[in-house]
């Protein structure tokens, strides 16, 4: 059985690798590195959300996000968030996170479908949004957490998303890819 890391021991690895790598329940997971696609909707979804968002928030790409504490903590690096401007400069609880965001293609569909869902819920990300590449269109998925710990998948769009919820934002979803 391989040791497992605590979030000391996980502060203490170098990140310099350039490698995408998350935290799983103790145990590093090397991340496939996103593709093209992947990048350009993220970077795009990125800009669409800061032009929108109040002044007391922001997005921010590659953040981390502790989603597991204790002897088997978990440290997921969703592809957006949104949070507060005042959060902490290192990592984000999942009580500061309003939006978690992953952008799924075909390596990582598995991961942003089923793991990472059942995970933010657990930890009470109240909203988590799946943009998928993959196909000839991106398609938005929005879920939002209903009982404390599951979400149910409020929206499933393409085209134009407008939403109040967490905050007033619109959302080109045709122009991601």
């Amino acid at each position: 059985m391989a040791n497992l890391l605590s979030l000391a021991e996980w502060d203490d690895l170098p990140r310099d690798s350039g490698a995408r790598v998350e935290l799983c329940e103790g145990v590093p997971v090397v991340m496939p590195l996103p593709t093209r696609r992947h990048t350009r909707a993220a970077l795009r979804l990125a800009r669409q959300l800061a032009g929108q968002l109040p002044p007391h928030l922001e997005v921010l790409a590659g953040f981390e996000v502790c989603t597991r504490g204790g002897d088997r903590p978990t440290v997921r690096v969703p592809d957006l968030v949104i949070t507060s401007t005042a959060g902490p400069a290192q990592r984000l609880r999942p009580d500061e996170v309003l939006v978690a965001v992953e952008i799924t293609d075909t390596d990582t569909r598995r991961t942003d479908t089923v793991s990472k869902p059942a995970e933010y819920a657990a930890a009470g990300i109240a909203h988590y949004w799946v943009v998928d590449v993959a196909g000839p269109s991106a398609e938005l998925v929005v879920h939002r957490l209903t009982d404390g710990r599951r979400y149910e998948t409020a929206a499933e769009i393409s085209g134009h998303f407008a939403t109040t919820i967490p905050v007033p934002i619109e959302i080109d979803i045709d122009a991601l890819t």
